[in-house]
């Protein structure tokens, strides 16, 4: 029998690396990533109706939000390199509920919710992906691509069960109380898993990839890899970082509007929760299966499946009045959306390793969010001023395939696991 010391860690039989990979969907379920993507965008109608807001003007919380993020999602990304990602996360875990339930304070006007929004992003960061996959890149490797998935799949999990939880919170509370309780939820979950899960450290190198490493005990070094300065040189990173420009446009676009854009089609606040639930499914499921085969496949074909998927979902999403149609085309939406982030964080991990991964990450999530702080906004502008969005879903779908070109070229050369690994 292995000394006690020396045994790697199994919690209820289960390897201690899959706990952290499953805390880590947990933090990112209830940080400010699901606020913007999914909580807040079951509010829109509440806050329109109430306040005589355009659609365009509330969502475009979300671009203010975003516009920050350009600055601070490389400046936490260095931060995450410097400090470590969990003391990042013990601000934001916190800030990013009680500003939530903050808004149950608005009065109708528009400049208290931006601000509001601005110090999301701003006090928030901390609790973006560049985070929690920094901490799945100490304790995976040849398994990466399923330890990514599991813990990004945490905004799928937010989108999956916060959407019919929020819609009958709002009819029996109110939007303004309903926001409270969602804020006191994600609190005292958020608190707890960072002080539990998001606290433990690979102790062996036995650990690694959850016990999968093999007889040579490979660990992963921290100080590997390429640092930012000669990365920032490199036509690879520019080509992964440009390549999420129109993915942000397009994904929080389609995030954020789709209550919307079902409820003028004819559905209820709760069928359309519903559907956007259906979405939630896909995300956690398109990262765990991209995840699975980015470990198993040549990522350039993964990357060319995942990216076509959508492409095919706006195009069908567009005009239907088909209720089977509309969720067919929400599931190969959301199979995309769900798995772009599996893709930025493995793309990143491979080609240039640990050592400057956070500000990589956050600089590529940076270029994300020129999109991000375009597309909710500009998409519910398209309904405002044609009464309809089938055209602007059309060009999300070109959007989808021309990013997809662009990593697809990028993944041809990528490099083979263990490059960043040592030998105990």
């Amino acid at each position: 029998m292995k000394d006690i010391a020396t045994a790697p860690r199994t919690p209820l039989g289960i390897p201690i690396a899959w706990w952290v990979a499953f805390g880590s969907a947990i933090g990112l379920a209830v940080g400010f990533s699901a606020v913007a993507s999914t909580v807040f965008g079951q509010f829109v109608p509440s806050l329109s109706e109430e306040f005589g807001w355009t659609r365009a003007k509330t969502t475009l919380a979300v671009a203010f939000a975003n516009i920050p993020l350009l600055i601070m999602a490389p400046l936490f990304g260095v931060l995450i390199d410097r400090v470590g990602a969990w003391r990042t996360l013990c601000l934001s875990q916190i800030a990013v509920p009680l500003l939530l339930m903050s808004l149950a304070t608005l009065q109708g006007g528009l400049v208290q919710l931006y601000v509001t929004f601005l110090l999301l992003a701003l006090l928030g960061a901390g609790t973006l992906p560049a985070a929690y996959t920094r901490i799945i890149l100490s304790w995976f490797d040849r398994r990466r691509g399923i330890g990514f998935g599991i813990a990004l799949s945490g905004v799928g999990l937010a989108a999956l069960i916060l959407p019919p939880i929020t819609q009958a919170l709002i009819a029996m509370l109110g939007w303004r109380t309903a926001i409270v309780a969602i804020g006191v939820g994600f609190l005292a979950v958020g608190v707890l898993n960072v002080a539990t899960l998001m606290r433990i450290r690979p102790r062996l190198p036995g650990e690694i990839d959850a016990g999968a490493t093999g007889e040579s005990h490979a660990a992963i070094d921290p100080n590997s890899g390429v640092v930012w300065r000669d990365a920032l040189r490199t036509i690879t990173y520019w080509g992964i970082a440009l390549a999420f420009v129109p993915l942000g446009l397009a994904s929080m676009g389609l995030l954020v509007n789709l209550p919307s854009i079902l409820m003028d089609r004819g559905y209820s606040p709760s069928s359309a929760a519903s559907v956007v639930s259906i979405l939630g499914a896909a995300l956690i499921f398109s990262r765990l299966i991209s995840g699975w085969l980015l470990d198993h496949i040549h990522t350039m074909l993964v990357v060319a499946m995942i990216f076509a998927t959508p492409a095919l979902g706006f195009i069908l999403l567009s005009g239907t009045s088909s209720a089977t149609v509309t969720a067919i085309a929400v599931f190969l939406i959301a199979f995309g959306i769900g798995a772009e982030f599996d893709v930025m964080a493995f793309l990143l991990s491979r080609f240039f390793g640990p050592i400057s991964y956070g500000g990589l990450y956050g600089g590529t999530y940076a270029a994300y969010n020129i999109g991000v702080a375009v597309g909710p906004t500009w998409l519910a502008h398209q309904f405002d001023v044609s009464g309809s969005y089938d055209m602007a879903l059309l060009l999300f779908a070109g959007l989808f395939v021309l990013s997809g070109i662009m990593l697809v070229l990028v993944a041809r050369r990528i490099p083979k696991p263990t490059e960043f690994l040592v030998t105990a």
